[in-house]
């Protein structure tokens, strides 16, 4: 028997975020994330229809799956870890936190496991904004800056290149991530 299939977009959840960001499907919850980085808040809209909301510590720039459980949330002033059944949010490395005028903006985890996330100048206009990688270490490695906000980091399929791009001015920057300026 064959399950017809509504191709028609409709809303699923009317959540009025101020800067929704980042969707990410969670397979093991059958669960979409996303992140409200002016609205400082989580939120996770399950398959069976279940939706729900937590308000985080500071603006979110992405959240992604932990292998392990839970998730990892780039907060402004670092990586943390985020357990949905708590809502709670423990710090595991700080990320440029003698820069207060910055905070993390959008990520993803590759196919390794290697986070990489970039940060930006709360006012979007200042360069200062840099791309990282957090692996299993847990160290940050910087692998390029220059930027006013750091938008879309990527990975090539065969992981290899990544790339990244930077929203003002609107540049796309792959390969050996050159300067994006």
């Amino acid at each position: 028997m064959r399950v017809p299939v509504n191709r028609e977009p409709h809303c699923v959840w009317d959540v009025a975020a101020e800067l929704g960001e980042g969707p990410v499907w969670v397979v093991r919850e059958k669960a979409v994330y996303f992140v409200d980085i002016t609205g400082r808040a989580i939120h996770r809209w399950q398959q069976n229809g279940y939706c729900q909301s937590w308000t985080a510590p500071a603006e979110p720039g992405f959240i992604v799956p932990r292998r392990g459980g839970g998730l990892i949330c780039g907060l402004r002033g670092g990586i943390y870890h985020f357990d949905p059944a708590k809502g709670a949010f423990t710090l595991l490395i700080p990320v440029e936190k003698d820069m207060p005028s910055h905070r993390i903006n959008d990520g993803f985890a590759d196919a390794s496991g290697r986070v990489w996330f970039g940060t930006m100048n709360t006012d979007t206009q200042t360069v200062g904004g840099a791309l990282y990688s957090l692996g299993h270490d847990m160290l940050p490695r910087v692998h390029d800056t220059g930027y006013i906000v750091t938008n879309g980091p990527a990975i090539s399929p065969d992981g290899r290149a990544p790339s990244s791009s930077t929203s003002a001015p609107t540049t796309t920057c792959t390969g050996s991530i050159p300067r994006c300026r």
